[in-house]
């Protein structure tokens, strides 16, 4: 016990130590146990983390992927639906295609270039079989009229009287002539009237009147030649010019047709009775790249703004036709419709009655005489195919000058 109290201070002091080293040690050993499980629970948290992360990398990816197949998709039928009206040839019905495969942009072959010759002739005449039209009466025809008309108000001779024949009764002389046109009603004088009756034949078999120079030809329709590539390109790009014009045209026509077949009346299916009555003339700025002209005319100045670059070129058109007075707005509609066509001016005048109906035949409803100005814009995605590599930087130019310095 006198050892106790005498070190007891040692002795607690030892326990102490004694504890803390047992402390010490189980902390130690279990410390090693806990760090461990907090290596494990870290690295298990890192997998996890690691393969949600992956995960989640994969899935955004792939999301990625879908979104932007989407949106090329999306941007592709965009791209198609704006430039459809170019793609799409409304007149022939089908994509817009060469008349002769491999005859753009470098023709392969003097071969080539004559079966283009000919097929470009017969794609002219195409236009005007469409339409159903032709010029107004021509002279000779005319002429065969009055032959007619003679023939069968000539009186027999006496050399040709039979004896059952009476003698011709001596009838008394009008004051003027105009006693005799106030006897006579409309229709006798327009049966005896050798222009009027070649009028209302030619008309009773057409949809409406054209002019012979309305689809002006290019050069290489009269040439004997082979044709360059730079005038092959001028013909196929007017003629689809004319084609478009032809068709917004026609589609007036051939919606008045089912109108008046569903009505029961398909012999009313004439000029007379059809809102467009006469093409006088479709003229285009020889803007093409060294040409390519379509009759000349005094166009409309521009306001838009729009002119030749790198992703169109821009072609100043006019129209001059005779069309009823109320189908103005809709032939405009036609004509936007039909392609990047915009309307920037339009002047009209009315068109008096013909009542002999001496040239053309108009009908009865109001017609006026209409001068249309168009810009019509042709997207170089569509059409860089065709054009002719000396013609391409050209037509980057206003109003495809090669010298820039030129006055517009």
């Amino acid at each position: 016990m006198a050892f106790v109290k005498k070190n007891w201070l040692y002795l607690v002091l030892g326990v102490v130590a004694i504890g803390s080293i047992a402390t010490a040690g189980w902390a130690y050993m279990s410390g090693d146990e806990i760090l461990q499980k907090l290596q494990d629970i870290e690295r298990i948290r890192s997998e996890v983390k690691q393969a949600a992360g992956g995960a989640q990398n994969a899935e955004t990816i792939e999301a990625k992927k879908e979104e932007q197949t989407r949106l090329i998709a999306e941007q592709d039928h965009v791209l198609k639906s704006a430039l459809a009206p170019q793609l799409y040839n409304a007149f022939e019905g089908r994509e817009r295609q060469l008349l002769v495969s491999g005859a753009l942009p470098t023709p392969n072959s003097n071969a080539k270039k004559f079966e283009f010759k000919t097929a470009y002739r017969e794609a002219l005449l195409e236009l005007r079989r469409r339409l159903r039209s032709r010029a107004g009466p021509t002279l000779n025809e005319v002429a065969s009229e009055q032959a007619l008309i003679d023939s069968k108000e000539a009186a027999p001779s006496d050399q040709d009287r039979g004896p059952w024949m009476p003698e011709p009764v001596a009838l008394p002389e009008p004051d003027s002539d105009t006693s005799v046109k106030g006897s006579r009603s409309l229709g006798d004088l327009l049966k005896s009237s050798a222009a009027a009756r070649a009028a209302e034949k030619v008309a009773r078999n057409i949809d409406m009147y054209v002019e012979d120079h309305a689809f002006m030809p290019q050069p290489l329709f009269d040439s004997q030649e082979a044709p360059t590539a730079t005038q092959i390109w001028h013909a196929q790009m007017t003629l689809w010019i004319q084609q478009d014009m032809a068709f917004a045209l026609n589609r007036l026509n051939e919606k008045r047709a089912e109108q008046l077949k569903a009505a029961g009346k398909p012999y009313d299916c004439w000029v007379a009775n059809m809102p467009v009555k006469h093409l006088k003339n479709l003229a285009g700025d020889d803007v093409l790249g060294r040409g390519g002209l379509m009759n000349r005319a005094t166009f409309a100045p521009t306001f838009t703004g729009v002119v030749n670059d790198a992703k169109r070129f821009m072609v100043p058109l006019q129209l001059q036709l005779v069309i009823e007075e109320a189908a103005l707005p809709e032939l405009l509609d036609s004509i936007c419709r039909v392609g990047y066509y915009t309307p920037i001016r339009v002047v009209y005048q009315s068109v008096e009655p013909n009542v002999l109906q001496s040239d053309y035949v108009y009908g009865e409803a109001p017609v006026i005489e209409a001068t249309v100005d168009i810009e019509a814009v042709y997207f170089r995605k569509v059409f860089d195919q065709w054009i002719p590599p000396e013609l391409a930087p050209i037509l980057t130019r206003p109003r495809a000058q090669e010298d820039l310095n030129l006055r517009r």
